[in-house]
């Protein structure tokens, strides 16, 4: 998985919102699945009254685990 091509990672703060996790994920994932992403935990998050905080490392982990997944099952 390659999200937005031109902002890294490591660039984004250490807590997102659900707004900056539709961003980064844009061109992969729509707003929609960002968010049953988040209602379903797949992306760790907390959530603050009417708002999810998703830490970067949750992110990561989202990420790292979806291009673990891709090469599953894959012919070698």
């Amino acid at each position: 998985m390659r999200p937005n091509r031109g902002i890294q990672l490591d660039e984004l703060p250490e807590v997102l919102t659900a707004a900056e996790v539709v961003a980064y994920l844009r061109g992969i994932f729509g707003r929609n699945a960002v968010y049953d992403l988040l209602n379903s935990q797949r992306i760790r998050n907390r959530r603050v009254g009417q708002k999810f905080l998703i830490p970067r490392c949750a992110l990561r982990d989202f990420i790292e685990c979806r291009d673990e997944d891709a090469g599953a099952g894959a012919p070698r």
